[in-house]
């Protein structure tokens, strides 16, 4: 286990002192693996493609990964590969790019690990490969999990399941390099760079082998090479070679000189392994109240952007990360934010081609810093993303959290984390309270070695904060904007701000209280129920597809000093989808089919009256009611619905015909959002209709909110004419799902995989997105009549919800010809 230890959903905070901090990186890999000629070459077998994906091994079907898709409650996704039979000594090695939320790994029938989200991590897997077919299967958590990221997480993005980005395994000799990093100073005006080439070497042989570590470092134009003799103990070993680059081409935003740096390890004559990645020369450093890149004073022009596109979730072709990351450029932008968790490696990949510094932060969002669990999963996820990118030159900065609070231990302890992985970057922690002079954390980013202050502090050039702090900003800490806009949606709005900030930047002033740098909030919408109308958190430059507003122009106007009026003003994103019922047309054929009529049944005004929750219960808002058609049947629709619950456990419905099909509209359990909800249910904490807010635990179950998958929630009992029943029984998860498609602040896609959405509706004032699905189900005996249905109610644990009922009237010759069975 090489990330949580001891068992099942624990962490190990050891682990992470002991492990990463004396630098064995095999969990967390940097750059790719050549293939390198000679016996003991490595091997690497790409994973991506077509994987299977279940929930609870029920509705099994292809899914391509990488991807990601909107949370389910937990799902499986599995496949087979080959491996060719390995050389003497060979390991096996399984990556991961990085998963969402948590994952348990099994190869062969054993766990190999669990692992929190984002993060790449390295499994070596020697002991449970085998020659020939292996079948690897990942068990995927997305509303649950391990502690932190469990169903309180509290953030202020979507939550999404998969496997997000590029899996594989490698065959390689036993003894490899894990990592390298490359540490420079500057000297004579910044031309020259002496430098030290850390270097770990991973010995699974069990004995100290002398070997020899050679490389390169060339830009196009230089070729420095060197070469020195190493000791490769049994586990890692670190070494280092110093060198000199003479002639230094410096990285900045206006010319992003990239290096190539490419290491080769070898016995004697034998190419063992090789290691390259890319890497660049650039000193961002603090002096005073400002920054200094290469020398020279700058003013952070910035924004904010979330790994996420569309309903793509956080996977992203390379093509739309490339026009994403030509757009930023574009805006005059020379900062972006990459918050609020590890983004794609690609991404930062592409920062240092265009010339866009960029920071790194955990998702460690509303979260207690002093819960040891917090603190190792922050290092887990911020470690790895620094060891993966910490040869980057657009990498300036690792922010320790958001919105977290500044609390004094969290940070000295995060910041000396950093710092004995990355001694060179800059170290910073977000907050957004509003600080006076007597609670301003100065002192504490002091002692902790924080090098500058980052607050989101919206909206502080109208409601004169920034006035009020000025007055008792330090000397010695830059202060930087790292959250603003939000305030209004319109292009004067945003140009105003943005100005006000310009006007007290350090471009425009040279001596007192200033501005270092500024982030815009944020560059594209992501999904969120609970914020606007529609759907999305939506104070950003471009919609989901990255189709600009007003916005993008006021701040592409504000970076570049060039007025560029918005041709469209376009300032609204598109309603939030809905997949309604259609009026049925009195001329419509029903094709057999014959709708149930329900009225004198439906309760659910008085069923729901009676629980008390605070929510009520979210009828379909503005859609058609009546006669309507759904997924091509006849219903009949109404405001209220059949529920069922303890004060009524059960109905009789009427049907009076033999059927050859049941077709059940509804097939979903209420599920309120409660401060007080009836006996013998836990009184829960005020749920805000704002922000943070996760819903735990749910005072009522329905998949995936609550209760286990298959677990017997009551049951339809087809009843004939002649007395026969026919029980059919009723799961969680399998017949009945949540009515409620978000989660907190998160969609979701909660799913009975014996059914299937056939409705989804606005409500509560179209902040929201509720579901009706339909189970088709065809009686055994299906030439009989049908006197009724009972719908009972087993566990009171439950509300379950019937809108709808329709029956295909049996037909002798339709169904043999449909049916041959019958």
């Amino acid at each position: 286990m090489l990330v949580f230890a001891g068992g099942k959903r624990s962490y190990s905070t050891r682990w992470f002192q002991g492990v990463l901090l004396a630098g064995l990186t095999a969990a967390l890999l940097n750059g790719q693996r050549l293939e390198a000629a000679g016996s003991a070459s490595p091997k690497r077998i790409d994973l991506n493609g077509t994987w299977t994906f279940s929930i609870h091994g029920q509705g099994k079907r292809p899914m391509t990964v990488p991807s990601t898709y909107l949370p389910v409650g937990g799902a499986t996704l599995e496949r087979d590969f080959d491996l060719p039979p390995p050389s003497p000594g060979q390991i096996v090695l399984l990556h991961f790019e990085g998963i969402v939320m948590t994952a348990a790994v099994w190869l062969n029938g054993q766990q190999v690990g669990e692992y929190g989200p984002y993060t790449p991590f390295t499994i070596d897997v020697s002991q449970h490969a085998k020659p020939g077919a292996n079948h690897l299967r990942v068990d995927l958590s997305d509303m649950g999990g391990f502690d932190p990221w469990g169903r309180n997480w509290v953030t202020a993005f979507p939550r999404f399941g998969g496997i997000a980005r590029d899996v594989y395994v490698e065959l390689k000799a036993p003894i490899y390099i894990e990592n390298a990093r490359l540490d420079c100073q500057f000297a004579n005006n910044y031309t020259l760079a002496p430098c030290k080439l850390h270097a770990w070497v991973m010995n699974s042989t069990g004995q100290t082998r002398t070997l020899d570590l050679s490389g390169s470092l060339t830009d196009g134009g230089t070729n420095l090479s060197f070469r020195a003799p190493l000791q490769a103990r049994p586990g890692t070993s670190e070494s280092a070679v110093d060198l000199t680059v003479r002639n230094v081409k410096l990285w900045s935003p206006e010319t992003p000189e990239l290096y190539n740096l490419g290491l080769q390890l070898r016995d004697g004559k034998q190419l063992l392994d090789e290691f390259q990645t890319f890497t660049g020369f650039r000193e961002l450093v603090t002096r005073g109240r400002d920054f200094y890149l290469n020398g020279k004073k700058i003013f952070i022009k910035g924004v904010f952007r979330h790994d996420i596109y569309g309903d793509q979730g956080h996977t992203l072709t390379r093509l739309q990360m490339e026009t994403e990351m030509k757009d930023i450029k574009s805006l005059g932008v020379n900062f972006v934010r990459l918050g609020h968790y590890p983004q794609n490696r690609y991404i930062n990949e592409l920062a240092a081609r265009y010339g866009l510094m960029t920071s790194g932060e955990p998702p460690i969002f509303g979260m207690s810093q002093k819960d040891p669990k917090v603190v190792a999963a922050a290092k887990f996820c911020l470690g790895g993303l620094i060891q993966r990118d910490w040869n980057n030159p657009a990498s300036v900065a690792w922010i320790i959290s958001n919105e977290a609070g500044t609390d004094p231990d969290y940070m000295k302890e995060m910041a000396s984390f950093v710092r004995q992985l990355d001694p060179k970057r800059l170290v910073s922690i977000v907050d957004n309270t509003h600080w006076t002079e007597h609670n301003a954390p100065w002192q504490s980013f002091r002692d902790a070695g924080i090098n500058f202050i980052a607050q989101n502090a919206y909206g502080s050039a109208f409601d004169g904060y920034y006035e009020k702090i000025a007055k008792f900003l330090p000397d010695d800490l830059p202060y930087v904007i790292s959250e603003w806009g939000g305030t209004d949606k319109s292009y004067d709005t945003v140009f105003r701000e943005g100005r006000y900030y310009l006007e007290h930047s350090n471009l425009a002033l040279e001596q007192g209280p200033r501005i270092a740098g500024i982030s815009f909030w944020e560059y594209q919408d992501i999904s969120m129920p609970r914020w606007e109308p529609e759907g999305l958190l939506h104070r950003s430059l471009v919609d989901k597809e990255r189709r600009p507003y007003e916005m993008y122009y006021a701040l592409k106007s504000l970076y570049t000093g060039t007025v560029v009026p918005p041709p469209r003003g376009r300032t609204f994103a598109d309603p939030m989808p809905e997949q309604l019922p259609r009026t049925l047309a009195p001329s419509e054929k029903l094709n057999g089919y014959e709708t149930v009529d329900l009225a004198t049944l439906v309760n659910s005004d008085q069923v729901i009256g009676a629980l008390k929750p605070i929510s009520p219960l979210a009828y379909p808002q503005d859609i058609p009611l009546g006669k309507v058609v759904v997924a091509g049947l006849p219903f009949g629709l109404q405001r209220q619905v059949i529920a069922l619950s303890r004060q009524q456990p059960g109905v009789r419905i009427p049907v009076g015909r033999a059927a050859a099909e049941l077709d059940f509209l509804g097939h979903v359990c209420f599920n309120s959002i409660a401060t007080n909800p009836p006996a013998p249910y836990p009184e829960l904490p005020l749920i805000a209709e704002g922000f943070p807010n996760i819903e735990t635990p749910p005072p009522f179950k329905g998949y995936p909110q609550a209760g286990e998958f298959g677990e017997r929630i009551g049951e339809y009992v087809v009843v004939y004419a002649d007395g026969t029943r026919e029980p059919i029984p009723l799961e969680n998860g399998i017949h009945f799902a949540d009515y409620r498609m978000f989660f907190g602040l998160s969609f979701i896609d909660p799913v009975a995989v014996s059914t299937e959405r056939a409705v989804t509706y606005k409500a509560d004032a179209g902040l929201k997105l509720y579901q009706l699905r339909i189970f088709t189900y065809r009686p055994l005996q299906a030439p009989k009549q049908i006197r009724e249905i009972e719908f009972n109610l087993k566990n009171f644990d439950y509300v379950p919800l019937l809108a709808a009922l329709t029956v295909r009237t049996y037909d002798e010759a339709v169904d043999k010809a449909q049916n041959p069975a019958h």
